[in-house]
C-alpha cells in the first residue's frame, strides 16, 4: 500500500457500498434508512444501525458534577446505555483541554442528550463543552460510507427539476396556473390548472404524487427555495388541504416541512427556508450560483436567463416571454404566427388573414413551451454550477443539501472529525480569536501599462505549509499534511492529464478537469479553516501567521530578483505579481533543469516562461513554484486590489470593486465596459469624447429610467422590515430607512428574499437621498421608457465612480476633465492625452520586513534570512533579534552531543527519523521541546528545559 492510499480511502470512505443517493435518520432512534439507486439492481432502501456519540471536555475542569452521587449516575448510564471512552491525546495540551471523551448510547441521540440534561446540563446549549454531528453524520463518519459512491458523473444521477408559472408573486392574492415538471431521464409533464380552487389543489397534488412515482434522488429547481416551494405550500394551505400545515407525506414516509438553514456565500451568510423531503435531495439551484457569483465578480445576476447565457448553456431556439405577460398571453390563449427555426412569435389580429403555409401557436401552447424551455436550461446551469458540490459530497461525511450551502471551515471539520472518530483522538479545544499579519498588496504603478504578466506562486498558503511543515501541533497524527499532500499530487495529476487531452480528446479533458474542482475547493479553503478558530477547532493563529509572514518573504524574492532582470513590478496581491516585462524578454533562453516539480528536464523554454523555469530551479524547493499566471494586451492600475487588464481577444477583465459591484446602475456599468476598453487600446481622445457625450444624456434626462435605477436585494420581508421600526443600534440611534423596503411597504408588494429591486430617484438635488425621493422602475414591461430622474444626484454618483479611471491622464487633464454641466466640458491637445504610468508605492519600501513581521519572527525564534535575505530593517522601530534563541539551541545540542545523541534545530535541514528541537508558544508561554521526524512531520517527544 502506498503513502497515499490510506488518506485516499479515507477521503473516499472505506466502505465499498455504492449507489447511496440520502440517508434518512433521526434523534430518537439508532436506525437510519438508506436510499440507493442501483444501475442493475434498481431503486431500493436499506435499514441501517449505528451508535449514536458526541465528543466531550472534561467536565470537571468546567465545575459540572454527572448527577449527585456515583449510584445516581450509573443509574443513569445503565438507563441510557451510556459509554465513555477516553480519546487519545499524546500529551498535546490542546487535546488533553478539548473534547477527549467519547460519549456513545446504544439507543439514540436523544438518550444522549437527555443523559446529560438529567445531571443539568444540555448539550445543545454547551457547544463549548459538547461536539455532537446529525444522525445522517455520525452513521457515515462511523461506518466509512459516502454518499454517490459509484456514480462517475453528476448526470448519472437521477434529478427531477420543476417550475411554476403563477398570476403574481404572491401567494396570498395570486395562483398556481402551470407546473413544469422534467427529470433528466427523458420525462417531461406540464401540469395546467383552470381558475377553480379544486383544480389548484388537484395540481398540486400531482405534482407531489410525480414525485413520487418517479423518485428521483434530487429534487430541484431555481429559486425554487424563495419562490416556487413557497408558493406551492401557503396556496395548500389557503386551499384547504385536509393535510395539516401543507405537509405532504410522501410514499417513501414522513411529511414535507421547512426548516430555518443558512446559505454561505464567500464571506456572506444568509438565512433561507429548506424544504425537507424524506428521502430526497431538495436543492436549489440558485443557491449554487449565487455561492459562485460570490467569489466570480464576472457573474452579476443569479437569474436563470442570464446564468444560462453567461455560462453559454442557453437553448439556441428557446421561447422567450416577457415576465409581465406571461399569465396574460395563457389566459387569452390567442392565435399567434411562429418562426419554428427561432421561435419568434406575433399576434394574429381579429379578421387577419393566415396563410396555410403559415405556422401558428395558440398563447397556452407559448407558455408551456417557455415553461419547458425553462426547466431544459434549469438542468443546464445545475450541471454547470452543482458539479463541484456533487464531487465535495462523495468526500464529506454529511448531506448533499448542507455540502452545497455550507463554508470550506465547516467543511474541513467535518473531516477532521471523521479521522478524529476513527482514530480515537481527542478533538482539539479552540485557539483564541485575533488580528494576525496578512498577505502584501500593493501598487507599484499607478496608470496605463502594455504587455502584462501575472507571475504568482501556485498555491501559496498550501505549498509553504507543505514545504515548510507548518501544521497545528494537535493533529497528532499529521493528517493534515497528508491530505494536502495527496490533494497535491492529485490535482497536478488531473491538471496534466487535462492539458493531455485538451486538443486530441475534449471529454476526457473535460472530465479530468472536473475531477480536480473539489480538491481545488478544500485546497483553497484549508487555510481559512485555519484561521477561524470559531469554526475550526483545529485552527492555529500562530501557524496562519507563520504562513502569511512566509508568504510575504516569498513574493519579496520573487520581487527583487525579476527586477534585477530589467521586469517592472506594477500590481502586487498577496500570492502574486503583475509586471511588465523588458523589451528584451523574447530573446531569454532556458533548458529547464528538472530540480523544481513545475520544469521539465531538458525542455527548451523561451521568453518569460524561460525566466520563470530559471527562477523555479535556481529558488524554489520541493512543492513551492512560480507560474505564468496571464498574460494581458494592456491594463489600467488604479489601486490595490483593483485594476482593468484587456486579453489579447479583446475581452476585459475588471479586478476589485472600484469599477464593479453587484449593486452597479446599469449607465454606469454600459459606460465603463466602453469606456475602459478605449483607454486599454489607447485611445485616450476617444475616451474623453465619449465622456462629454455620456455627460451630456445623463443631464438632459436622455438614457432609460431601467439605465439609472438603483439595485437594492430584499433581505427581509415586509412584515419584518416594520417589526424593525422604533428598534436601535448599539449606538442608541434609530435603524436607518431601507429605501426600497419602504417602497414595498407602502405599496404593499411582497417580494421573495434575495430578489432585486429596482427604483428611481426622483429627487431635485444632488442631497436627496432615495429615501422618501423614489419610485419604482418595472425594468422588464418598460426597458426603453424615459422619465424624470434625479440628473444632479446620478451624474455626481458617475464621476466619482469614474474617477479612479482618470489615474491613467497627466494631473493637467484628470484634475479637470470632470463636469457637473456639459457645456463646462474642457478640451485637450494631443500631447495633454497621452496615457501614463506613475510610481505609487516603492520597492524599497516593499522590502522592509513591517513592525508586525519582525515582532512576529523574533517572537517565534525563526530567522526569515532562512527563506529570503534580501530584505531591509529599520532599526528605529524594532530589531530582528533571534540570537537569543540561537544561543539556547546550540547549548541543547551540546547537551544531547555530550550524551552521545545528535539532533538538530528547526532551522536546519532534517530528515525521516532525525531528532529535532522545536520551539512554540502555548498561550503565549515559550515551549522548547525534542520532537522526532516521522512521515516527514515532526513528533513531540518530551519537553525541554532551557
Amino acid at each position: 500500500m502506498s503513502n497515499q492510499e490510506p488518506i485516499q480511502i479515507f477521503l473516499e470512505g472505506r466502505s465499498d457500498q455504492k449507489y447511496i443517493t440520502s440517508i434518512e435518520g433521526n434523534y430518537h432512534s439508532n436506525k437510519v434508512k438508506l436510499f440507493l439507486d442501483d444501475p442493475v439492481k434498481g431503486k431500493r432502501q436499506e435499514d441501517h444501525r449505528f451508535t449514536p456519540y458526541l465528543f466531550m471536555k472534561d467536565l470537571k475542569d468546567h465545575k459540572i458534577q454527572l448527577y449527585q452521587n456515583s449510584s445516581q449516575r450509573d443509574e443513569m448510564i445503565k438507563k441510557y446505555k451510556i459509554k465513555i471512552e477516553k480519546l487519545r491525546t499524546d500529551g498535546n495540551l490542546r487535546l488533553d483541554s478539548g473534547f477527549k471523551y467519547l460519549v456513545t448510547s446504544d439507543i439514540s441521540v436523544n438518550s444522549l442528550t437527555q443523559f446529560f440534561k438529567g445531571a443539568g446540563v444540555d448539550p445543545w446549549d454547551r457547544k463549548d463543552i459538547f461536539q455532537l454531528n446529525s444522525p445522517q453524520e455520525q452513521f457515515l463518519i462511523q461506518t466509512g460510507k459516502r454518499l454517490f459512491k459509484g456514480f462517475e458523473n453528476y448526470k448519472d444521477i437521477h434529478k427531477l427539476y420543476f417550475d411554476i408559472e403563477t398570476t403574481g408573486l404572491s401567494p396570498y392574492d395570486s395562483k398556481i396556473f402551470l407546473i413544469g415538471i422534467k427529470d433528466n431521464r427523458g420525462f417531461q409533464h406540464v401540469i395546467e390548472i383552470d381558475d377553480t380552487p379544486e383544480s389548484e389543489l388537484e395540481g398540486i397534488e400531482l405534482f407531489f404524487r410525480v414525485i413520487d412515482q418517479l423518485k428521483p434522488s434530487i429534487v430541484c429547481g431555481h429559486n425554487s427555495e424563495n419562490f416556487d416551494f413557497h408558493f406551492i405550500i401557503e396556496r395548500a394551505k389557503l386551499l384547504g388541504s385536509p393535510l395539516k400545515y401543507a405537509k405532504y407525506p410522501t410514499s417513501q414516509g414522513g411529511p414535507i416541512r421547512r426548516k430555518k438553514s443558512y446559505l454561505k456565500m464567500a464571506s456572506d451568510t444568509e438565512e433561507y427556508e429548506q424544504t425537507i423531503m424524506y428521502g430526497y435531495n431538495v436543492m436549489d439551484i440558485a443557491h449554487a450560483v449565487r455561492r459562485a457569483m460570490a467569489i466570480n465578480s464576472d457573474i452579476k445576476s443569479w437569474g436563470l436567463k442570464y446564468i444560462t447565457k453567461f455560462a453559454e448553456k442557453n437553448k439556441k431556439d428557446r421561447m422567450y416571454v416577457e415576465g409581465s405577460k406571461i399569465y396574460e398571453i395563457y389566459r387569452d390563449n390567442k392565435n399567434y404566427r411562429i418562426d419554428r427555426t427561432t421561435n419568434d412569435y406575433t399576434i394574429i389580429k381579429d379578421n387577419e388573414y393566415v396563410s396555410p403555409t403559415e405556422d401558428t401557436i395558440t398563447g397556452k401552447e407559448i407558455i408551456n413551451q417557455y415553461l419547458l424551455d425553462d426547466l431544459w436550461e434549469t438542468e443546464q446551469v445545475d450541471e454547470v454550477y452543482n458539479q463541484s458540490s456533487f464531487l465535495l459530497a462523495s468526500l464529506i461525511p454529511t448531506g448533499f443539501s448542507r455540502v452545497s450551502t455550507m463554508g470550506t471551515a465547516v467543511t474541513w471539520k467535518l473531516l477532521m472529525m471523521a479521522y478524529s472518530y476513527e482514530q480515537r483522538i481527542s478533538i482539539p479545544n479552540h485557539d483564541k480569536k485575533r488580528n494576525f499579519v496578512g498577505g502584501l498588496t500593493r501598487v507599484f504603478k499607478k496608470g496605463f501599462g502594455q504587455r502584462i504578466f501575472k507571475l504568482d506562486y501556485a498555491s501559496l498558503y498550501p505549498s509553504i505549509m507543505i514545504e515548510h511543515n507548518t501544521f497545528p501541533p494537535c493533529d497528532i497524527d499529521h493528517v493534515m499534511r497528508r491530505i494536502l499532500i495527496y490533494f497535491y499530487d492529485t490535482r497536478n495529476k488531473y491538471k496534466k492529464l487535462t492539458k493531455k487531452y485538451e486538443k486530441t480528446d475534449k471529454e476526457s479533458s473535460t472530465y479530468y478537469d472536473v475531477r480536480q474542482l473539489p480538491i481545488k475547493i478544500l485546497n483553497n479553503g484549508f487555510f481559512g479553516s485555519l484561521s477561524a478558530p470559531e469554526v475550526f477547532p483545529w485552527a492555529d493563529l500562530d501557524l496562519g501567521e507563520e504562513i502569511t509572514c512566509t508568504g510575504r518573504l516569498y513574493i519579496r524574492l520573487m520581487i527583487k530578483y525579476f527586477e534585477n532582470l530589467g521586469f517592472t513590478s506594477i500590481i502586487l496581491d498577496t500570492d502574486g505579481v503583475n509586471m511588465s516585462a523588458p523589451k528584451d524578454v523574447d530573446k531569454h533562453h532556458y533548458i529547464g533543469l528538472g530540480i523544481n516539480s513545475l520544469v521539465e528536464k531538458n525542455k527548451h523554454y523561451y521568453g518569460v516562461d524561460a525566466v520563470v523555469a530559471e527562477f523555479n530551479d535556481i529558488h524554489m524547493k520541493g512543492v513551492m513554484g512560480l507560474d505564468v499566471d496571464d498574460e494581458w494586451k494592456a491594463s489600467i492600475n488604479m489601486a490595490r486590489k483593483n485594476y482593468v487588464n484587456l486579453t489579447y481577444k479583446g475581452k476585459a477583465k475588471i479586478t476589485g470593486n472600484t469599477l464593479k459591484s453587484k449593486k452597479l446602475q446599469t449607465y454606469l456599468e454600459n459606460f465603463i465596459n466602453k469606456g475602459v476598453k478605449l483607454i486599454l487600446n489607447n485611445k485616450p481622445k476617444e475616451f474623453i469624447e465619449y465622456y462629454y457625450q455620456y455627460v451630456e444624456k445623463i443631464f438632459n434626462r436622455e438614457l432609460p429610467l431601467s439605465h439609472m435605477a438603483n439595485k437594492s436585494k430584499v433581505k427581509l420581508t415586509n412584515r419584518e422590515y416594520i417589526a424593525r421600526e422604533g428598534k436601535t443600534n448599539i449606538n442608541g440611534k434609530p435603524l436607518p430607512k431601507m429605501a426600497h423596503m419602504e417602497l414595498l411597504k407602502e405599496s404593499g408588494i411582497e417580494k421573495s428574499l434575495g430578489e432585486t429591486i429596482y427604483y428611481i430617484n426622483t429627487g431635485k438635488m444632488i442631497s436627496h437621498s432615495d429615501v422618501g425621493n423614489c419610485s419604482l422602475v418595472d425594468i422588464e414591461t418598460n426597458p426603453n421608457e424615459l422619465g424624470y430622474y434625479n440628473a444632479p444626484r446620478y451624474l455626481s454618483i458617475f464621476n466619482k465612480r469614474i474617477k479612479p479611471l482618470l489615474c491613467v491622464f497627466k494631473s493637467d487633464v484628470r484634475d479637470t476633465i470632470l463636469v457637473k454641466n456639459p457645456k463646462d466640458r474642457q478640451y485637450y491637445t494631443s500631447r495633454q492625452m497621452e496615457l501614463i504610468m506613475e510610481t505609487e508605492d516603492t520597492i524599497e519600501e516593499v522590502m522592509f520586513l513591517s513592525f508586525e513581521e519582525i515582532t512576529f519572527w523574533n517572537k517565534v525564534g525563526k530567522d526569515p534570512n532562512e527563506i529570503f535575505d534580501g530584505f531591509s530593517i529599520d532599526d528605529s522601530l524594532v530589531k530582528l533579534d533571534i540570537h537569543k534563541n540561537k544561543e539556547i539551541i546550540n547549548k541543547l545540542k551540546e547537551k544531547f552531543k555530550s550524551q552521545g545523541v545528535e539532533v538538530k534545530s528547526f532551522h536546519d535541514d532534517y530528515k525521516e527519523g532525525d531528532f529535532v528541537i522545536n520551539h512554540k508558544f502555548m498561550n503565549d508561554k515559550e515551549i522548547w521541546n525534542l520532537s522526532e521526524v516521522i512521515s516527514g512531520s515532526l513528533v513531540e517527544m518530551e519537553e525541554l528545559k532551557v
